[in-house]
């Protein structure tokens, strides 16, 4: 038998329990939350019919067919790039007709 003078720590351990978070539960609660209380009328129906209002005219939760912000600033970046790839194609198309029989009169 051996004799320690001194205790090795044992390893830590963890109880890590993962958590499910559903965004699509969450979001069908707080509509359920407002439907209540709408239903319950008050001052306090008032303010939740307001903030809807103010969530669906600027495209907050108000379906998946609204545009975000985000989503408008990305479709019109989108366009601008196209529009601009479009115009240098069109402009080398037009460099190449005009100029390059000249390159090739002056190479021969």
């Amino acid at each position: 038998m051996r004799i320690r003078g001194f205790k090795l720590p044992k390893n830590q351990q963890f109880n890590y329990k993962p958590r499910f978070w559903d965004p699509k539960e969450e979001e069908r609660q707080e509509r359920l939350a407002r439907a209540q209380q709408l239903s319950e009328g008050g001052v306090e129906a008032m303010k939740t019919r307001i903030s809807a209002t103010f969530n669906r005219n600027s495209g907050g939760s108000g379906g998946p067919d609204r545009y975000t912000y985000r989503n408008r600033q990305v479709a019109k970046s989108n366009f601008v790039l196209v529009a601009i790839i479009a115009a240098l194609l069109l402009l080398c198309y037009i460099g190449m007709t005009v100029y390059l029989p000249e390159l090739e009169k002056m190479l021969s």
